[in-house]
C-alpha cells in the first residue's frame, strides 16, 4: 500500500517516554465528552493517530478525543481533534486493542502543534 500521508509517522516513544524513576510516561488520549481515558497514543501523523486500548473501538464512528502531550516537567500541550476509526484489532500477545484513527476536524493550531512535535523528533538529543 502506497504512503499516503504529508509525513510519515512516528512512533511517540521516540520523543514522549521521559525515564522517570524507572516508569515511562505516555500520552494519554481521552474522549472529551466524558473525561474518561479512551486509550495511550502509539504514534501519530498529520493524517490521523494509532491508540492501544483495553478497550474495543467500533469501525467508521466519529470520536471526540483529546492528547495531552507532556512537554516539560510541569507543562502539556493539549491537542483536540474529532477522528474516525478506521480500523481496529485485538494484539496477539495480550488482551489490548490497537485501534487506528483519522483526523475528520482538526483545527490548524492543533495541527501546528503536531507539526512542532513531529519536528522534534527529528532534531538530535542534546546531551546533559
Amino acid at each position: 500500500m502506497q504512503e499516503k500521508r504529508e509525513t510519515g509517522r512516528r512512533p511517540v516513544e521516540s520523543f514522549l517516554p521521559m525515564k522517570k524513576r524507572g516508569y515511562r510516561q505516555f500520552v494519554e488520549v481521552g474522549n472529551r465528552e466524558t473525561g474518561k481515558v479512551a486509550g495511550h497514543l502509539m504514534d501519530f501523523s498529520l493524517a490521523g493517530v494509532r491508540i492501544m486500548s483495553d478497550k474495543e473501538f467500533a469501525e467508521s464512528v466519529l470520536y471526540l478525543l483529546r492528547a495531552d502531550f507532556p512537554t516539560s516537567k510541569s507543562e502539556s500541550a493539549i491537542v483536540t481533534f474529532d477522528a474516525t476509526c478506521v480500523w481496529c484489532q485485538q494484539r496477539e500477545e495480550d488482551d489490548l486493542y490497537e485501534a487506528g484513527f483519522v483526523f475528520q476536524h482538526i483545527s490548524e493550531e492543533n495541527l501546528a502543534v503536531l507539526r512542532l512535535l513531529l519536528a522534534q523528533q527529528t532534531e538530535k538529543p542534546v546531551r546533559q
